[in-house]
């Protein structure tokens, strides 16, 4: 019993740090301007670690549904039950709060970059300019 409210506690943790990780991808996008949108390094960095983050829940995940099935029949007490439950609970609450922050991120990502195409104009070609130039002149 003991080993699986271990491994339930570590799946908490990484999901807490991947929560952490991802507030902090907001904070980073609210105040990065339009200008120094393409040079975000940082961004990359977190993305890195939270994949790592990501597979380790996996790998922690797939131990703990082989543990349970190994001793289900083990769990019957019902203060294990509802300590299961809750905990499970707070799993999936942990798991959809990411996924809202993950999908504000996008949205807010897809607003500056739309933004930036808008305020992108599309360079003349040299003659173009030359000839924009050229006509200018002669109203002089």
């Amino acid at each position: 019993m003991e080993e699986l409210f271990n491994q339930l506690k570590e799946i908490e943790d990484i999901l807490e740090q991947i929560s952490t990780i991802t507030a902090n991808q907001t904070t980073v996008l609210l105040q990065t301007t339009n200008e120094t949108l393409g040079e975000i390094d940082i961004l990359e960095t977190m993305v890195g670690y939270k994949e790592e983050l990501i597979n380790q829940l996996e790998t922690v995940e797939k131990s703990f549904d082989a543990n349970y099935k190994e001793k289900r029949e083990q769990v019957k007490s019902k203060e294990y039950v509802l300590e299961f439950k809750k905990r499970v609970a707070n799993i999936l609450d942990k798991k959809q709060q990411i996924q809202d922050m993950e999908q504000n991120n996008v949205r807010i990502m897809q607003s500056k970059v739309s933004r930036k195409i808008e305020k992108m104009e599309i360079a003349k070609k040299p003659n173009q300019v030359l000839a924009a130039y050229k006509k200018q002149q002669q109203r002089c």
